[in-house]
């Protein structure tokens, strides 16, 4: 034999004689050695000085060795934690939430992987999609093991990558804020808040010195936070800067004998009107159709209204609408599209509409995480792609989101209003009372501002968890007291 003799032969002799008197069964054995003292003792030793001078190596068992947890422990763990776990057992698996880096090497990326809903996600990470050519980041650097070879061991790394996926990725900083969110739910003294976050992490009470230091980390953090919202500007108004095209059927609308709608002018001052010369295909205008407010409806029978000019010529834009889908279908819905496929403007068109119950679709590179839940009463949608990622809100809540900007759209050709392109299909069915294009970016504060602001025109209720669910100093400063502690050792690892 090549391997070291074994440290304990007289143990290993009475454990094989227990396993043969127990009838050969492996479970008797198992509970044996779990439930004793050795393997219950700590990894900290009072005496650690003293006998790692004669046992460095701890052959002779006399602490506990440090494990890191594996992957799925990990995120079971973070999200046990925040007290997000979703403990439904059974069931078909889910597809956790993959960024869009990951995808870029697929032509279809929204077929080719679609994530669950965000309470499917929650679930353990047994019950979590593995599949060898698209695995999850945060799993495989943590040594989730290869899937296309058979494993007997798992190799177990302190690497670098490790810390900065802790620090930055998505999940983590979700758990950290859901964790902020549920003790502030019931405890408004920070230090009452910050004793519960390290019996929530560490399941233990914090000493004197961490307490000390981590209420000065609340305090820097949420004075920090206070002074990025105070530099916020205030929007009681629509913003006018990169506005190229506001539609609102309150106003600038021409109409036939019986309503038809047949011109519809722009009210940012820019050129692109919307109108529709063939009488047949013009959609109608309601008087009162939404709050009070007249808007336009589309039958869903090859009616749409086409634009003047390319509305959009930047990567990072904007789009609002307050809408009523009427439809009751599960199939596409298109609200506002250059979509093109004779022009070769497929795949990389910039279009907003719905799909299934109510998921929106920004293009064909993002859509919505969760759907609107009932999207046959009128809603405001938001959209936005730029520097600070994609968006996708339903009256001022988000619903989708992502850090990095659509890939880029190909922004040239002609736009349409109540269906995909010149598709002749994929028609809108419902209303449309007000259509807003920035060719920029709006900032969140903004974005949560404008939906406000339309939702209130329209008599249509903000989202009460939106409400409830503000971003604070207070909650960001608390939030980060989590994320420190969900990225500390004594976490990570099983003493």
């Amino acid at each position: 034999m090549k391997a070291a003799p074994p440290s304990h032969p007289d143990l290993l002799n009475w454990l094989a004689v227990e396993f043969v008197e127990n009838g050969w069964r492996i479970k008797p054995l198992i509970r044996q050695i779990v439930l004793s003292e050795t393997y219950r003792q700590s990894s900290l030793h009072p005496r650690e000085e003293a006998y790692s001078r004669r046992d460095t190596a701890n052959m002779g068992l006399w602490k506990q060795n440090r494990r890191r947890m594996d992957a799925e422990a990990l995120r079971d763990a973070m999200l046990a934690a925040s007290g997000e776990l979703n403990l439904k057992m059974g069931g078909p698996s889910f597809y956790p939430l993959m960024s869009p880096e990951v995808l870029e090497g697929f032509s279809r990326k929204s077929k080719a992987w679609k994530a669950s809903s965000p309470e499917e996600r929650q679930r353990r990470s047994i019950y979590m999609v593995s599949k060898r050519h698209l695995l999850l980041p945060l799993m495989t650097v943590f040594d989730f093991p290869n899937s296309e070879k058979p494993c007997g061991r798992r190799d177990v790394t302190t690497v670098a990558p490790q810390a900065l996926a802790m620090l930055n990725n998505r999940f983590v900083h979700s758990r950290s804020e859901g964790l902020a969110r549920r003790i502030l739910a019931k405890e408004s003294d920070e230090r009452g808040a910050i004793r519960e976050a390290w019996r929530s992490v560490l399941a233990r009470e914090p000493k004197e010195s961490e307490l000390d230091l981590a209420v000065r980390h609340y305090a820097r953090q949420r004075e920090r936070f206070q002074r990025a919202q105070g530099s916020e500007p205030v929007v009681t108004r629509l913003p006018v800067e990169g506005l190229v095209l506001w539609l609102a059927a309150d106003r600038g609308l021409a109409t036939g004998s019986e309503g038809q709608v047949t011109r519809w002018l722009n009210g940012s001052g820019e050129v692109h009107y919307a109108h529709q010369e063939e009488e047949g295909r013009r959609p109608h205008l309601i008087r009162e159709a939404i709050g009070g407010h007249p808007a336009v409806r589309f039958s869903g029978k090859r009616e749409f209204l086409r634009l003047a000019g390319e509305v959009v010529s930047s990567q990072s834009n904007t789009i609002l609408a307050v809408a009523r889908d009427r439809s009751g279908l599960t199939s596409h819905r298109g609200i506002f599209s250059n979509w093109n496929g004779k022009a070769g403007n497929s795949g990389t068109s910039l279009f907003l509409g719905l799909t299934g119950k109510g998921t929106v679709r920004f293009s064909d590179d993002f859509r919505s995480e969760e759907g609107i839940e009932r999207p046959g009463e009128a809603f405001v949608v938001a959209a936005s792609t730029g520097l600070e990622g994609t968006r996708i809100l339903h009256n001022g809540r988000l619903i989708g989101s992502r850090l990095s900007a659509l890939s880029p759209r190909k922004l040239s050709g002609s736009y349409v209003i109540g269906q995909q392109g010149n598709i002749d299909g994929e028609y809108w069915t419902g209303d449309l009372a007000e259509l807003l294009v920035y060719d920029r970016q709006l900032s969140e504060v903004e974005l949560r501002a404008v939906s406000g602001l339309l939702a209130g025109k329209y008599s249509i209720a903000l989202s009460g968890e939106n409400r409830g669910r503000e971003r604070t100093p207070e909650l960001l400063a608390l939030a980060s007291v989590c994320h420190v502690l969900l990225n500390t050792n004594e976490f990570l690892h099983v003493d």
